[in-house]
């Protein structure tokens, strides 16, 4: 393939186009070779293929095939098609385990840690500040305890795993550890922290296990907290967050102080889940209030508020939809603990909460289950409530200030007082029963409303005051009222219009209430039954 010349721009076209024809000829035996290269790598790679295939077939069909083949089939029976390729597999995963583990050992049993009276506090800082962001941190089990003298700062995007039951002695007279934002709520939070497996241990002169502020996306998983006598403690101090989840933690013994506190100061805060977790043997077991803005969900998923040494269940101001399901609220009689009421939700005129619910939920042995004073839209479904006889106990206790509470049928036992009713706009069906044939009953076992095809009189077992909707008959033979007794007699016709009859087909008078009243059409006149004989207006009878 010859060079082509190049164009003189004095050329004429005549003189130009022998070299065209040139550069052209050569663009097309550029592309024939290429043509033939590209086929040419085609057919090495598909030799290639070739080649490695029979090299596989050889190290499966060779003089240890047998032996081969067994190998080529995991511990799980997963068979891979070679050797290699099972190798190759497991080798990039062991690979993935080992620097995992490489990293989770980062801090390591060294003498002197863990011992249970020396402080570990500047040596566990170092380890997570080291970790840097985003990273996960184990400490393995000490030989006593992990000291703590100063709080362990966490730091974004951290988990902070203690091997199971491993014991956290909080020696500070601060929090142990912080979860700290900058200062603008939430552009400024910290987020994606969490810490597993730790019990940590209190003392006299710290505030708290845990304080967390500006915070969202923060796990608390198999925690446990407790023995805190500060009058000011709180076993989990939360401040402006969102989306906060405790996983099977207990907080227990702030015998002076609160076991849980959540509070919004500076941002709309919420989503606060607890799954399975327990607070108790506080003063003030779970405190929920925006001191300076709206929460808005926090959610109890089973577990227990227990024996306090106050109240259970603190719900200030401007909380707006708590919700239990399934969980014990129990043991604040004023006798085992000083605590004598389960949940308190009364506020000063001025402050609300609302969208309080609780489904499915166990009261039990506490003088006062609920004490109420402006909560809105509350909602008690299929809760039981067992006061235990314990003196002068009220279930619930409602106030002028509540509001449009929805209380389904709950079960009652053991409490002098039910429920002291007081507010407006309340929707009550605890006395609501609808038995298997359609009978309602308003007031559950005295007074109700039948249905049925026939006359009631003789009929119709009710209590006095009960109401009979009959579904046949004449004219003005539908609604019956019970006028006496609690058997079935006693029946009257309510309807305005007084029911036709001839001397023939009249009923006897001795079948229905003495008094009842019929038109005669044989004689153009009424007839009153005297219970045994039917009567004109002048007492002869007809």
């Amino acid at each position: 393939m010859a060079d082509a010349p190049k164009i003189n721009p004095k050329e004429t076209l005549r003189e130009s186009y022998p070299k065209l024809n040139q550069a052209i000829d050569n663009a097309n035996e550029a592309i024939t070779k290429a043509t033939t290269a590209d086929e040419n790598a085609s057919q090495a790679v598909t030799t290639a293929n070739s080649v490695q295939e029979q090299f596989n077939q050889v190290v499966i069909e060779g003089d240890s095939s047998v032996e081969a083949a067994q190998a080529r089939v995991s511990y799980t029976g997963t068979t891979y098609t070679t050797l290699k390729e099972r190798l190759d597999q497991e080798h990039e995963s062991v690979t993935t385990q080992l620097a995992d583990i490489a990293l989770k050992t980062d801090f390591g049993v060294v003498d002197g840690v863990g011992d249970g009276e020396t402080s570990d506090s500047a040596y566990i800082q170092q380890v997570v500040n080291n970790a840097g962001y985003n990273q996960k941190i184990y400490l393995p089990k000490p030989p006593v305890a992990y000291v703590i003298t100063t709080p362990i700062i966490l730091r974004q995007g951290q988990t902070l795993e203690f091997a199971v039951n491993t014991k956290v002695y909080d020696r500070t007279d601060d929090y142990a550890f912080k979860i700290e934002g900058g200062p603008t709520f939430a552009v400024e939070a910290k987020t994606h922290v969490t810490i597993c497996n730790a019990e940590i241990i209190g003392n006299p002169n710290s505030k708290g296990a845990i304080y967390a502020r500006n915070v969202y996306l923060i796990n608390f998983e198999k925690c446990k907290i407790h023995s805190y006598s500060n009058l000011a403690a709180c076993g989990v101090w939360l401040e402006d967050f969102f989306q906060i989840n405790f996983y099977s933690t207990q907080v227990n013994n702030i015998e002076n102080g609160k076991g849980l506190y959540i509070n919004a100061v500076t941002g709309n805060s919420g989503q606060v889940n607890l799954y399975n977790s327990i607070i108790q043997r506080s003063r003030i077991g779970l405190h929920v209030e925006g001191t300076g803005n709206v929460i808005d969900g926090v959610n109890m998923f089973g577990g227990a508020i227990g024996n306090n040494h106050e109240v259970g269940l603190k719900i200030g101001k401007n909380v707006h939809n708590f919700t239990a399901f399934g969980s014990h609220i129990e043991n604040h009689d004023g006798i085992t603990f000083a605590g004598t009421t389960a949940v308190d939700m009364f506020l000063d005129d001025g402050l609300v909460c609302e969208g309080v619910t609780f489904i499915a939920c166990l009261f039990e042995n506490n003088k006062y289950a609920i004490k109420s004073n402006n909560s809105r839209r509350v909602t008690l479904i299929g809760n039981q409530f067992k006061g235990n006889g314990i003196e002068g106990a009220v279930a619930i206790t409602q106030g002028d200030g509540d509001g449009a509470w929805f209380i389904s049928p709950n079960m009652f036992d053991g409490y002098e007082t039910e429920i002291i009713e007081k507010g407006i706009n309340h929707t009550v069906l605890r006395n609501l029963n609808v038995d298997y044939s359609g009978a309602l009953f308003p007031q559950r076992s005295s007074a109700g409303i039948y249905s049925g095809d026939q006359y009631p009189e003789g009929k119709v077992t009710a209590k006095q005051g009960s109401i009979y909707l009959r579904t046949n008959g004449g004219f003005g033979y539908h609604v019956y009222i019970k006028n006496s007794g609690d058997g079935n007699t006693g029946w009257q016709n309510l309807n305005g219009q007084i029911p036709v009859y001839t001397n023939a087909n009249r009923p006897g008078a001795n079948t229905v209430p003495r008094g009842t009243v019929i038109f005669n059409s044989d004689d153009n006149m009424p007839n009153y039954s005297d219970g045994a004989t039917w009567r004109d207006a002048l007492g002869n009878i007809t």
